[in-house]
C-alpha cells in the first residue's frame, strides 16, 4: 500500500474521531500522550495475543489519528524546528 492510500486510511479515522467525539477544547499534550500509550498498548496485546496482527494495525491506525490530532491542536513539529 502506499503513502498516499495510508493517508486517506489515516483521514477517514481522523473524520470518524471527530463524528464520534464532536467539537471538544483541545486536550493537554500529556493527556494526548496518555491516549496513544493506552491504544499502543492494546496494539501490542492484540500482536501478542490471539487477535494478532489485524487488530494490532487497526489499532496503530488509532495511534497514528491521535497524534496528528494533538498536532492539529498544538504546535506541529515544524513550528518548533523553526
Amino acid at each position: 500500500m502506499d503513502r498516499k492510500d495510508i493517508y486517506k486510511i489515516i483521514d477517514n479515522e481522523r473524520d470518524y474521531q471527530d463524528k464520534k467525539w464532536g467539537y471538544r477544547p483541545s486536550l493537554p499534550v500529556a493527556d494526548e500522550l496518555l491516549i496513544m500509550r493506552s491504544y499502543f498498548n492494546k496494539a501490542m496485546d492484540a500482536y501478542v495475543g490471539v487477535m494478532g496482527e489485524r487488530m494490532s494495525l487497526d489499532r496503530i491506525r488509532k495511534v497514528v489519528a491521535i497524534g496528528i490530532r494533538c498536532l492539529e491542536n498544538h504546535e506541529s513539529s515544524e513550528k518548533i524546528r523553526r
